[in-house]
Order: structure tokens, then sequence, then C-alpha cells
């Protein structure tokens, strides 16, 4: 089970941690507090998928209705600085943490490869992209990326038949050993979309940098 979190630089989230998480939780706020964006945070690093990923595309495929382009993917970075990384950090009850890092690396032939029509597939493999990065107790266990581009529907990577190529440590069918959680999800899309997921407010605390 979560016992706290912290996110840095991940949408409206400076710099916060949230401690005292239960079975039970309950988050309160005003609209545009941040509510559904701490949900959101959670369902990247321990959503439906073991793959980091894949539960970002399920946001913006099933959630959102909206691909993930250049423009939504600078919405996703506090303050739109795309040049600090994504930070979302969560301690369990059994004191494993799991660190999932996201960076924005850009290419300087974006704007070139966005102006052809059908993107070859050498084109593909220089979008500027999304790395994600994670952590079990400080070693890394997962990396890969998503394509970021102004085209609609682009197929990002992990679409394709390699994606679990940069997986370490472990075999595909050791998957679940990835996460010390049952197979069941522990946060779903629609308690993203309705926000039916709960904490404790007076357990939030914002950090300079």
């Amino acid at each position: 089970m979560i016992q706290s979190v912290r996110i840095k630089n991940f949408k409206n989230f400076r710099n916060t941690q949230i401690d005292g998480f239960t079975k039970l939780n309950i988050i309160t706020g005003q609209n545009n507090a941040g509510k559904s964006n701490l949900l959101e945070a959670l369902y990247y690093l321990v959503g439906k998928s073991m793959h980091p990923c894949t539960n970002v595309l399920e946001i913006y495929d099933n959630i959102r209705k909206e691909p993930l382009t250049t423009e939504s993917k600078n919405l996703m970075f506090y303050g739109l600085d795309t040049e600090k990384k994504i930070q979302i950090v969560t301690t369990l009850d059994n004191n494993q943490t799991l660190d999932l890092q996201i960076k924005f690396i850009a290419n300087e032939k974006q704007k070139v490869i966005e102006s052809q029509i059908i993107p070859t597939v050498e084109h593909a493999q220089e979008f500027s992209r999304l790395n994600f990065t994670l952590k079990k107790n400080n070693k890394e266990i997962y990396n890969d990326h998503l394509n970021i581009t102004k085209i609609p529907n682009f197929p990002p990577i992990p679409n394709q038949s390699g994606y679990n190529r940069q997986f370490k440590n472990f075999e595909p069918s050791q998957l679940q050993e990835l996460l010390p959680f049952e197979s069941t999800a522990i946060i779903t899309p629609s308690d993203v979309a309705r926000k039916r997921d709960i904490m404790n407010p007076n357990a939030i605390h914002n950090y300079g940098s």
C-alpha cells in the first residue's frame, strides 16, 4: 500500500509531498486545485499496466480523448518548463520506493520531420520524445519512451512489436514481480475521470524547490 508520494514539476505540482495514505482516503479541494492531477500522477506509476508509457496513453486516449502531441506534452510540465524532468516517487508500507522520472528530449529536426505528409520509419526514430525511467529501490527496472509530434494518431513506440525491448532485470513472464501489488489496478482510469479516489488534505506539503 502507498504510504506517501512526492511529485515534482508535474502540472500544478512544483514540489509537493503527500503523506498519510490509508486504505481509504479522501481528496477535497477547490476546482483546479490539482485533485485530478494527483490521481493522474499516481496512475502513471501504479495504473492498470506495469508499463508507465501505456498508462500515459490510457489517460490521453481514453480519458482526455486527445492525442499526446507537442502542445499537450508541454502541459504536463510545471510552468510549461520542459527543461526540468518530472519526478513521481512513492514510498510503500514495506519501505520500498518507486521512482518514475519523465524527461523531454527535443530533436532539432522536429519541424522538418513534421512537414512530411507520411513520415518514414527513419523519421520516426528522430522525433522528440518523452523518456520514462522507473527505479525500484534506486535500481532501474524500466526505460522506454513515447514519440512526441504535432501529427495526430502517429503510432507511438509502445504500439510497435518491440515494446518490451528496454525492460531490464526480468523476463516478460515475471511482469507481476515488477511491482509489489496485486494484479488488480491500484487506480483505474475511471477514478481519474470521476475523481473518486481520495486522501487526507491535511497531509499535503508544498516545497519551494
